[in-house]
């Protein structure tokens, strides 16, 4: 797996997502469009930045599966990730997009905009 086994994966999901892309009226892209499956992707950098800690918290060692206790435990654990991130996602990242989607990022013809507006020295 270590040596072309990940890549191989990537492969895979790249063939998926470029089928989905090309044929719009596939199975896989009516799969890919659900409403959940979107929410999860909105916060996916979230789960993924923040789910080592929520582990970390509820269980004292690497989370194994040796019980029905442990499963649930893991689910439990899941279940406050995922609404962590969201109320992450609403409350903090997305009115900073929305911000930084107000910004203009023009900073080089701004430049240049005041300097042929200032009046020459010595005038």
């Amino acid at each position: 797996m270590a040596t072309a086994g990940f890549t191989w994966l990537g492969l895979t999901y790249l063939a998926f997502l470029l089928y989905a892309l090309l044929y719009r009226d596939s199975w896989i892209s009516h799969c890919l469009r659900w409403n959940w499956l979107c929410g999860l992707g909105v916060i996916a950098y979230g789960t993924y930045l923040f789910h080592e800690f929520f582990l970390g918290m509820f269980f004292r060692t690497t989370p194994w599966l040796y019980s029905w206790r442990d499963g649930g435990l893991s689910l439990f654990v899941l279940v406050v990730t995922i609404v962590f991130c969201r109320l992450s996602w609403i409350y903090f990242e997305k009115p900073l997009v929305k911000i930084g989607h107000r910004t203009s990022y023009q900073f080089g013809a701004a430049v240049l905009k005041r300097t042929a507006a200032a009046p020459a020295e010595g005038s």
